[in-house]
């Protein structure tokens, strides 16, 4: 048997790993060394992945030769990354002058430095409105890369949440490829529930979208026609062949097997799975929340959030997981049938973290829930990842 040659790949504020994991995965990539400044992150992914190459190290401060010795020789096929994104989040201010934002650009210099095949970047979806991004990506494309960009939504690549994320896919241009999205892997036939409606509904009738999750960013981009949102652009001969597919993946589908989590102090059963010790006043207030329902539906007329308070229904989709989510006033983050908000071991179930191990829940998180949570708020769907690593390497073909 012939041996099977890896496309090399370094990872770029790498996080817990959750977009490398999904290229790996497909067994078509390697990953030469991931990159990012949080500690944590480090040591979580390295309790995990021990023999891994993880620099601790601010993007400001690396350049392009360094990557490159890091690399020893195995050559760069592609650069992935998902740089941190405050400045242009909807949840924010959507500041474009926040100085995180200078990341996006230390991204692509390494890229415009290493010159690899194919390069995959990863944000919210504001950041395409911006006219100072669009500007990065014009210079991308004059140093010679072919460029996709636009919206996906994770729900369509079985991720049992309505995360949408704004997506740069790009090949070196001598190497003659048009770069093109991922297709959906999930819709299927059966019904899940809309919030707004709090209703069950069918994925090819009017309410589709809605039950799916349009983001105010997505459904922006799509009017103005800034970027492909190809999810918006479903008609009815795509159902066809999109009821086909395996259905979208429900909150009970991910989360339904997983036994009661052990109080805080207690010896954990399952990695992560601890409750958050909320009061006996706030459960007691939040108990009578029905399923997929808020206060709204109890007679509390205060003026909050939309999704705060809110309980997860289990035939819908999870909301996009926060920094935040042991909180139930920061979103819709009570589970679906107890008075609790999500474990950290339930919320990486939301963002197929735990797909990241060789077991199911086998990726363990080693540090403190809080700083679990934040991890996890922050990482990219891995499935997601793994989509888009099958549409990169179809591209590419065998190495």
């Amino acid at each position: 048997m012939a041996h099977l040659v890896k496309y090399g790949i370094i990872d770029l504020f790498a996080g817990i790993g959750g977009v490398s994991a999904g290229f790996q995965d497909t067994g078509h990539f390697d990953v030469i060394a991931l990159v990012d400044i949080d500690r944590e992150c480090m040591e979580t992914y390295k309790a995990n992945y021990p023999r891994a190459t993880y620099l601790l190290r601010d993007m400001a401060d690396i350049g392009g030769d360094e990557i490159l010795a890091v690399a020893d020789g195995r050559e760069i096929d592609g650069v992935i990354g998902c740089p941190p994104c405050q400045g242009y989040s909807d949840a924010g201010k959507r500041d474009p002058a926040n100085p995180l934002n200078r990341l996006v650009n230390d991204y692509f210099r390494v890229v415009n430095s290493t010159k690899p095949k194919f390069i995959v970047m990863e944000n919210v979806p504001g950041i395409l409105a911006q006219p100072s991004f669009r500007e990065i990506l014009k210079e991308v494309a004059s140093i010679g890369y072919d460029l996709w960009y636009g919206v996906l939504n994770s729900a369509l690549f079985g991720v049992p949440q309505t995360r949408q994320r704004a997506i740069v896919l790009g090949y070196r241009r001598d190497l003659g490829i048009t770069p093109t999205p991922p297709e959906a892997t999930h819709y299927g036939s059966r019904q899940i529930f809309d919030y707004s409606t709090k209703a069950l509904v069918d994925l090819d009738g009017p309410r589709a979208t809605k039950a799916l999750g349009v983001c105010p960013s997505s459904a922006r981009i799509n009017t103005l026609g800034i970027g492909d949102v190809p999810w918006l652009r479903y008609c009815p001969c795509d159902y066809v062949n999109l009821k086909d597919l395996p259905p979208v993946v429900n909150c009970k589908d991910a989360i339904g097997d997983l036994p009661q989590p052990t109080a805080r102090g207690e010896a954990e059963i399952i990695n992560g799975h601890i409750a958050w010790g909320h009061t006996a006043e706030l459960v007691a207030r939040l108990s009578y929340v029905p399923e997929g329902g808020n206060l709204s539906d109890i007679g509390q007329k205060k003026r909050y959030f939309s999704q705060a308070y809110a309980r997860l229904h289990s035939m819908g989709l999870g909301f996009t997981i926060s920094t935040h989510f042991h909180n139930p006033g920061s979103g819709r983050f009570l589970h679906y049938n107890d008075t609790r908000s999500l474990t950290v071991r339930e919320a990486a179930r939301l963002q197929t973290l735990s797909d990241l191990g060789d077991l199911k829940d086998g990726f363990q998180f080693v540090k403190s829930l809080k700083a679990s949570e934040r991890m996890i708020g922050n990482a990219f769907p891995t499935a997601m990842a793994r989509a888009i690593a099958r549409r990169v390497y179809d591209s590419l073909g065998s190495k």
